[in-house]
């Protein structure tokens, strides 16, 4: 195990020293090492394993996609290091929120596909300790619904069906999902106000709406194809189809 330091010396060189490909060769040893026993994994979270292989992902986020080698080997390294490692969640549980902060969605990507795997019943990785001691993951799965990527919504939409699986979270979830929803109606987000003036006359004509009227902004968001209003409309009818009991909470 004295050689786990120097390995997370290596992920810190700068990216012009050391290539991708080495990098996620030193990951994997990480990953190798894990495997040997709880008390190897231990050792690695007590060294700043998990935040070493974050901080590199990051450092070389804005070339590298979710198929890369670099990153496919450390999200199976992170995974593997949050599941059968309960004396390390504050160290695994703060690389995955480093990795949900990052403004690279490759990064949140993978830190919200490792969650759902994590307290998934149906994942291999899953582990009763882990459910026990994570933050709540319902403004978690909120704020990944508002992400501007499509991919990122559709990881959340994932998250939000498997705490689904949980009774207590469902009250939560129809507050949460009915607040944005509603939040969403009374102002556009993101590219659908700066859109709102190239398209005032189609969205006037089609709805016999002034240029000037306030209720523009709201119709706009709303047929918006791409809009967090219609993708929510579709995740809060998606959930009320796959668990009925959760309908009762919105009435």
């Amino acid at each position: 195990m004295e050689g786990v330091p120097v390995l997370l010396y290596v992920l810190s060189f700068p990216t012009h020293a050391v290539t991708d490909a080495d990098c996620a060769a030193v990951i994997h040893l990480l990953q190798t090492l894990g495997r040997c026993g709880r008390s190897f994994k231990e050792y690695i979270s007590h060294c700043g394993g998990e935040r070493s292989v974050v901080q590199c992902c990051i450092a070389r986020s804005p070339r590298v996609s979710c198929d890369s080698d670099l990153l496919l080997t450390s999200h199976a390294m992170l995974l593997e290091q949050c599941s059968g490692n309960p004396n390390s969640t504050t160290a695994t549980f703060a690389a995955l929120h480093l990795l949900l902060d990052s403004n690279h969605v490759s990064l949140v990507r993978m830190a919200s596909q490792i969650v759902c795997e994590l307290v998934s019943t149906k994942s291999p990785h899953y582990d009763a300790r882990v459910i026990e001691r994570i933050w709540d993951l319902v403004p978690t799965a909120i704020t990944l619904l508002g992400n501007d990527s499509v991919k990122v919504q559709y990881d959340a939409l994932e998250l939000v069906h498997i705490l689904l699986h949980d009774l207590s979270n469902h009250h939560a979830l129809c507050t949460e999902l009915l607040r944005w929803l509603r939040d969403a109606a009374v102002k556009p987000y993101g590219p659908i106000a700066s859109s709102a003036v190239d398209t005032n006359d189609h969205i006037s004509s089609d709805h016999n709406l002034p240029k000037t009227a306030d209720e523009f902004y709201e119709v706009e968001c709303f047929m918006h194809a791409k809009s967090h209003v219609v993708r929510i409309c579709h995740c809060l009818d998606s959930i009320l189809l796959h668990c009925p009991p959760f309908a009762a909470t919105t009435v």
